[in-house]
């Protein structure tokens, strides 16, 4: 008798087994995975020290607009704190970038699940971050624009 003469039996289907290293260890996260990772984890330094060098460029910037300001009196004093605050833009996610590269190694040296929801994680974190920058700065993109039309206007209606 076959599986057809049964309406009421429910449909069967074949499951291939799984890899060798999931069949010894359930905790282990497969190679091809560790693989994707490791392969994403120099760029992910990367990112993070061109972030650390504009955010260091941007700190000695602003330093500079300080000490000038106090010489030249067409800059403001405020556009140096600007440029040291607007640092952190390019730093905090760098950090992020760091933590989630160094997660990457401690799943390679430990691939198991853990580690791999530690890396996702770290990843999360550095997204979610960016994310809130990113609506903060469309957010302030009116502000900006109302403000940049009411100086030119002031300035031109001074002449």
């Amino acid at each position: 008798m076959n599986q057809y003469n049964n309406p009421y039996q429910p449909p069967q289907m074949d499951v291939p087994a799984l890899a060798p290293e999931a069949q010894s260890d359930p905790a282990a996260v497969p190679d091809h995975i560790v693989e994707h990772l490791r392969g994403t984890r120099p760029w992910v330094f990367f990112l993070a020290v061109v972030g650390f060098l504009g955010g260091g460029l941007m700190v000695l910037a602003g330093l500079a607009m300080l000490v000038m300001s106090s010489s030249m009196k067409g800059l403001p004093g405020w556009v140096g704190f600007l440029y040291m605050v607007l640092s952190v833009v390019c730093i905090l996610p760098s950090v992020y970038m760091v933590m989630y590269g160094s997660s990457i190694g401690r799943l390679m040296r430990d691939p198991r699940m853990e580690r791999l929801g530690a890396a996702l994680n770290a990843q999360r974190t550095y997204w979610k971050t960016v994310g809130i920058m990113c609506a903060i700065v469309i957010a302030l993109y009116p502000v900006v624009i109302v403000v940049a039309v009411v100086m030119g206007m002031k300035s031109g209606l001074g002449r």
